[in-house]
C-alpha cells in the first residue's frame, strides 16, 4: 500500500469556518475518487512551535492509484482550494504494510 501524508500550515487570517469548509471538501475526495482506499484529515492538538495546523493522510493500493488521484479533476480542484488556505505544505509518499495486531494474553 502507498500512504500519501501531508501537513498544512494555514495562512494568517484563515478562519476556523474557512478551515472547516476546506477540510470538508478534502473529505469529499474519499467519496469522489474511487482509488482512495482511506482518507483521514484532522487539526493539530498540541499547538507546539514546530506544529503544522492540519494533517492529511490518504492510502492507496498502488503508486498508479496515487498518480490517478493526483490527476483526477476533483483532486485538482480541491488542491487549488488548498493553496488558498495553506501558506506552506509538506508531503511524503511511502510504501507500507498494515500490521496485524498481536493477540492479547
Amino acid at each position: 500500500m502507498i500512504r500519501h501524508a501531508l501537513l498544512f500550515k494555514l495562512k494568517p487570517g484563515v478562519t476556523e469556518q474557512d478551515r472547516d469548509r476546506w477540510m470538508e471538501e478534502v473529505r469529499g475526495l474519499a467519496r469522489a475518487i474511487p482509488v482512495v482506499r482511506a482518507l483521514t484529515i484532522g487539526t493539530d492538538l498540541m499547538h507546539l512551535p514546530r506544529s503544522y495546523d492540519v494533517a492529511l493522510v490518504v492510502d492507496f493500493d498502488s503508486v498508479e492509484h496515487l498518480l490517478a488521484y493526483e490527476r483526477d479533476p476533483e483532486h485538482v480542484r480541491v488542491a487549488g482550494v488548498s493553496r488558498t488556505v495553506a501558506e506552506h505544505t509538506l508531503s511524503v509518499d511511502f510504501e507500507w504494510q498494515p500490521e496485524v495486531p498481536k493477540a492479547r494474553v
